[in-house]
């Protein structure tokens, strides 16, 4: 069953190109609500999250499990299916996420690379443990060398991903929800953004007040983002994503 979402302009300058031609496309699925995964791809996925769903040693002192906080913390359904469906349509080269987590969203960027973008690599950066060592484990065994794992803060690794990947055209960033993170990041990957290149910010309206006593404001840095020269197309899915493209030919 397709679920439907809302799309709101953000940005829209007048350009046409075949990066503007597949902005538009995947704009269009998320409104008409996302293309199911294959059915081997989705229990590929599947299989994935049960093994870590089964996960029971301790993940912090209040007695969570890793398996609890697996199901708290990563990408499923609706979410899943955007970004494999971003990658059906869009058909990037180079993609790089920021937060990792266990591994679920690389997961599904994975999968739909190995059917519509076969040449395509994913960077993915994550600073937690276990998740880092659980993930990088689980997505080396299942994509080998289409996946390359980064330990550490996006703001320290980000430069040795530019030089391993010189030129990106999608990143997904679900790393450290916070106004100025989201700006600085962006600042440091624009060496790297191709023209045409789609990045996700995920959780754009997030303050968790059993997390942080402080407004992080990622809504002001999302929005900034959006007023950047560089931008060219941007659009808001649901309440929760932001998605823009960066212009030139």
């Amino acid at each position: 069953m397709r679920q439907k979402q809302d799309v709101t302009r953000v940005k829209s300058d007048s350009i046409a190109s075949r990066h503007a031609h597949r902005f538009e496309r995947f704009l269009g699925e998320v409104k008409n609500g996302h293309s199911p995964l294959t059915g081997a791809d989705a229990i590929d996925v599947l299989q994935s999250c049960n093994r870590f769903l089964g996960l029971s040693d301790p993940f912090d002192e209040q007695g969570l499990d890793i398996g609890s906080h697996f199901r708290m913390s990563s990408s499923f359904s609706n979410k899943g299916r955007m970004l494999y469906n971003a990658v059906k349509v869009l058909r990037p080269s180079t993609m790089l996420e920021i937060g990792t987590a266990y591994g679920m969203s690389a997961d599904f960027l994975l999968s739909a690379a190995r059917r519509f973008a076969p040449d395509a690599k994913l960077h993915t950066i994550e600073a937690g443990e276990p998740q880092f060592t659980l993930a990088r484990e689980s997505l080396l065994d299942r994509h080998g060398n289409r996946v390359h794992c980064y330990k550490g803060l996006s703001t320290d690794v980000i430069p040795k991903v530019i030089d391993a990947a010189p030129a990106v055209d999608f990143v997904f960033h679900d790393g450290a929800h916070d106004s100025q993170i989201y700006q600085s990041d962006f600042a440091a990957l624009l060496p790297c953004l191709q023209p045409g290149a789609v990045i996700v910010f995920d959780d754009i309206r997030w303050f968790d007040k059993h997390l942080t006593s402080q407004d992080p404001e990622c809504y002001a840095g999302w929005t900034a983002i959006t007023q950047r020269p560089e931008i060219a197309l941007a659009a808001e899915i649901g309440t929760s994503v932001g998605v823009a493209m960066i212009g030139g030919a």
